[in-house]
């Protein structure tokens, strides 16, 4: 009965005399070592082949301790115990091993180590563990100069979103392929540190800019899969003081990269100190502009707009910030920072408002322009503003706020608001124009949705900047274009605007084109209020 019980246990079962003879093995034991019922002798001569322990049948105490065989093809991890067996008067009488399948939880266990340390995605190192091997690698070669560098998918959220998950994994692994490649010559470490950016260590002997550039250029002008470019952007940090930690190494790196942000024609960037300049600066922008509007540090400013005659009949709204310690700031100062971090929308409608209050101080005072008619002020509206206000919502109340016709606001939407999402926009353009307020297109012709405007949005006015007439190889067929477009838009009821006017003998050759209202500093800079009020207006 004791046999069939034990012959029963799925654990291979090799009991042994007091000398540590075998005598004995179960049905599992049969099965495991591979032994018939003639040979169960042999192991014990096993056991000490799996145990590298050659005096294995000499052991007197108890023990377990692990091997890991291959038996059938099969990768096997085993836990293996010896037990003594001792009679009532705690006498050793014999001994017996019992052989375990641990193989499903070492396996178990493997898998949930490798999933701590590797990007379940790509397979390679995930950050923490990436940063650990990096830290311990300068520590113990420190006689070599090292590059942090980082690789990062330009728009890879708009990859993913666009055109599915297993796209965006697709470009994880041809970006990983890469990185594998670049390893093939050079000692580098390497390992995922976000959705978007793999950094990796390189000696700083070993880095090829060159390199590195062609050979993720080549990759992602090889994948043919979605129609869409595939963009890499590449940071780069030199490492002059290895104490400082790992994370910040890379993190000067993710800063040289947000540099690149919206450029294409440049994908390598190495970081400089110049760049925490840049940040502490946007930064303090950021931050600032709350403040600077609450202490009205926000200046408005005026550049007339002028007929061929030399009459002003209105201005272009532009700010400047008297700030508290840099003095007066222009607006590519700190414009661009609140555009690239969604900030703008708290400056437009800080400018609209006391745009709109000007115009209501202006009308209450009777100022007149110098054709005695209302002035009209041209307001810029940023992308963001379509996103995050409901713009025709907003200049509704103003106008209804500060008892203002529709008429003296003048919307200026620059070209390349309207290269995304264009049906909404139109929508809220049309509501706009339908209650009055004049459209203006500012630099018109430097976009691509040229005729996409003349064709689809109700727009009164188009601003021609002065570059489009310059900017060519050949000037006399961009004149013969620009006089026929410039009659095409006055054919369609549609005022031009040319600005950056700067010398007079530009007035008589864009009048003949048919301009009849220009801007620029041949006319006059941007005034303060104060200034334009005194130069301009007519008091009634």
């Amino acid at each position: 009965m004791l046999s069939q019980v034990i012959s029963s246990f799925s654990d291979a079962l090799i009991f042994c005399d007091i000398d540590n003879t075998c005598i004995y093995i179960n049905d599992a034991a049969h099965e495991l070592l591979g032994l018939s019922d003639n040979e169960v002798d042999l192991s014990q001569e096993i056991l000490k082949v799996w145990l590298n322990n050659p005096n294995l049948s000499e052991v007197k105490e108890d023990f377990t301790c692990f091997c890991s065989r291959v038996i059938n093809n099969k990768l096997l991890h085993l836990q293996i115990d010896y037990h003594n067996v001792y009679n009532s008067k705690n006498k050793r009488i014999s001994s017996y091993y019992q052989i375990m399948d641990r193989t499903d939880s070492v396996d178990s266990f493997e898998k949930q180590r490798y999933l701590a340390i590797h990007d379940a995605v790509t397979g390679v190192y995930n950050k923490n563990h990436f940063y650990k091997i990096v830290r311990d690698h300068i520590e113990e070669y420190p006689q070599f100069r090292y590059l942090a560098v980082v690789i990062a998918i330009n728009e890879f959220k708009l990859i993913n979103d666009v055109f599915g998950s297993f796209i965006g994994d697709d470009v994880l692994h041809i970006t990983t392929k890469g990185l594998k490649e670049l390893a093939k010559n050079h000692s580098i470490l390497y390992g995922r540190l976000s959705s978007n950016k793999f950094g990796f260590l390189i000696k700083r002997s070993d880095f090829n800019d060159l390199e590195v550039r062609n050979l993720f250029g080549e990759l992602a002008d090889s994948y043919d899969k979605i129609y869409y470019p595939i963009v890499y952007q590449i940071g780069i940090y030199e490492i002059t003081d290895d104490r400082i930690p790992i994370t910040l190494m890379f993190e000067h790196c993710f800063q040289a990269i947000e540099q690149l942000k919206n450029n294409y024609t440049h994908q390598i960037i190495k970081y400089s100190q110049h760049l925490d300049r840049q940040l502490l600066w946007e930064r303090e922008v950021t931050v600032g502009i709350n403040d600077a509007i609450n202490n009205n540090e926000l200046l408005l400013y005026l550049q007339p707009q002028v007929t061929k005659d030399d009459i002003v009949v209105g201005a272009e709204v532009l700010v400047r910030w008297q700030h508290i310690i840099k003095g007066l700031l222009y607006p590519n100062q700190f414009i661009p920072i609140l555009e690239k971090n969604g900030t703008i929308i708290k400056l437009d409608k800080f400018i609209w408002e006391s745009s709109c209050a000007l115009l209501s101080k202006w009308k209450k005072e009777g100022r007149k322009n110098q054709l005695g008619e209302d002035f009209y002020l041209s307001l810029n509206i940023s992308p963001m503003d379509f996103y995050f206000l409901d713009v025709h919502e907003e200049f509704m109340r103003l106008i209804k706020k500060y008892d203002l016709s529709p008429q003296t606001l003048r919307l200026e939407i620059t070209e390349d608001v309207l290269m995304q999402d264009i049906d909404r926009k139109i929508a809220v353009v049309q509501k706009l124009k339908s209650n009055g307020f004049i459209i203006e297109i500012d630099n018109f012709g430097n976009g691509y949705t040229l005729l996409n405007i003349l064709k689809d949005l109700p727009v009164d006015v188009l601003k021609l900047e002065m570059s489009f007439l310059y900017e060519t190889r050949e000037p006399e067929k961009n004149h013969y274009i620009l006089e026929l477009l410039i009659k095409l838009v006055q054919e369609l009821g549609m005022t031009v605007i040319t600005e950056g006017v700067e010398v007079k003998e530009q007035i008589p050759f864009l009048s003949k084109m048919g301009c009849n209202l220009f801007q620029g500093f041949y006319f006059s800079p941007p005034q303060p209020v104060e200034e334009f009020e005194r130069l301009y207006t007519i008091d009634n």
